[in-house]
């Protein structure tokens, strides 16, 4: 806007969030730019938010997240867990430091779900992926998984039992049983 004249008016969060958000929404496979389309703002997002102060929030990475799930490309689960990952690391304390160093948003449950998706609606799905995503929240000390987050585990492992990829047939049912199981215990004492 300033290239324009209008130095008064500055982008904002809300607004590449509006245009991400949209980009998530029109992604699908048979538009596999759109997520490298969102990725680029957001790093344009990334690098002008040193100068501005519009640091992406999860809603923004969420939106990327989400665009890459839904392209359903051979590579579109590795780039939500990219950006999945590029948020917890980069809110670790750098080396010399306490505290985080970059204003970037933690992941949140729904961040965690969508790469949980992302690895579901592959070809090829990954259930352990999906189970290993869960531990990975249950280890962590800035998210917890959400009853969704125990849905689309026990969802990925009837799906792997569908299509018998471990070869021992039962063994992903008893996975998603006991997967619902500790759900249950969960809701049970009031988590």
């Amino acid at each position: 806007l300033e290239a324009v004249g209008e130095a008064d008016v500055r982008a904002s969060v809300v607004g590449y969030n509006t245009l991400l958000t949209g980009y998530a929404r029109l992604a699908n496979e048979l538009r596999p730019d759109i997520p490298l389309i969102a990725e680029q703002l957001l790093n344009e997002m990334l690098d002008a938010s040193e100068d501005r102060n519009t640091y992406p929030d999860v809603t923004s990475f969420n939106a990327v997240i989400k665009a890459w799930g839904k392209a359903k490309k051979l590579n579109s689960a590795a780039r939500c867990e990219y950006w999945l990952h590029k948020m917890i690391n980069e809110n670790r304390p750098r080396e010399g430091y306490t505290q985080q160093t970059t204003p970037i948003a933690q992941p949140d449950a729904s961040t965690y779900n969508l790469v949980m998706d992302a690895w579901m609606n592959m070809d090829n799905p990954d259930a352990a992926r999906v189970q290993d995503l869960l531990l990975e929240m249950k280890a962590s000390d800035t998210v917890s998984p959400n009853s969704e987050s125990y849905s689309k585990v026990i969802r990925a492992w009837l799906k792997d039992e569908l299509l018998n990829q471990l070869g021992v047939q039962g063994s992903s049912v008893e996975r998603a049983w006991a997967n619902l199981d500790e759900l249950m215990s969960l809701e049970a004492q009031g988590e």
